[in-house]
């Protein structure tokens, strides 16, 4: 059986944490002792005492669960932004733009040959001519935004190069200015003392920061891409 120190409730084996106090379990409980009116006083300090490094794990247990719950501390805490390159969106436009106009002159393709009576569908007397309207007007709105999205996909492959130049100025610079023991020069390395999860958002945040004192005006999803990008090329 497993036992709270802290609490004193008993777990059953298989149990590593107690659920009121989140806690580490140990398989044996301190003495208890009489209740002196201070909360502090008796078994469980005493045991403490003797188990220092029981406190240390319970102290680590306790942080890395504030970090998954309530954030980082000092760290902002930020809505996940996915970032989209400028490469990525040119691709996309681009794909569609063929979709869309494959499908519109196939369908303009389509109805003439209707009309011509040469594909032999019939529509109903009274509505034969709305339709024939109707379905050519949407093909020909394919076309046009099948032109359309050509047209966004030249500019985003501009702004892609644009991109590609900035991120490789700013990888340069970076490279150049800060090394492995700048951004831990604080003491955030202090990998005995804080979580794995702890010391990458501390990273990440110092990297950000460094970015950001000279390129200021950046977009937030990006700062993020490329700040992740110098951590995994810096600590991997």
């Amino acid at each position: 059986m497993a036992w709270c120190p802290k609490c004193r409730n008993e777990y059953r084996e298989g149990i590593e944490e107690c659920a009121d106090c989140h806690v580490p379990l140990v398989e044996e409980l301190p003495p208890e002792e009489e209740d002196s009116g201070n909360e502090f006083d008796g078994g469980f300090e005493d045991w403490v005492k003797a188990h220092p490094e029981m406190l240390q794990k319970i102290k680590e247990s306790q942080e890395e669960k504030n970090v998954a719950e309530e954030g980082t501390p000092g760290i902002e805490n930020r809505k996940l932004q996915v970032y989209r390159s400028s490469a990525q969106r040119a691709e996309e436009f681009k794909s569609s733009a063929w979709t869309l106009l494959i499908v519109g002159v196939a369908g303009l393709a389509t109805m003439i040959l209707i009309m011509l009576g040469i594909i032999p569908i019939h529509f109903a007397a009274n509505v034969k001519y709305l339709s024939y309207g109707v379905m050519s007007a949407l093909f020909a709105a394919f076309i046009v935004t099948g032109v359309r999205s050509f047209d966004s996909a030249k500019k985003y492959a501009k702004a892609a190069c644009e991109e590609e130049a900035l991120t490789e100025e700013i990888h340069t610079w970076f490279m150049k200015s800060f090394s492995r023991e700048d951004l831990d020069c604080d003491g955030i390395a202090d990998e005995e003392e804080r979580s794995e999860a702890l010391l990458y958002y501390s990273r990440i945040e110092k990297i950000r920061q460094s970015i950001q004192s000279k390129y200021m005006e950046l977009d937030e999803s990006y700062l993020n891409k490329i700040a992740d990008d110098f951590f995994h090329e810096i600590y991997e």
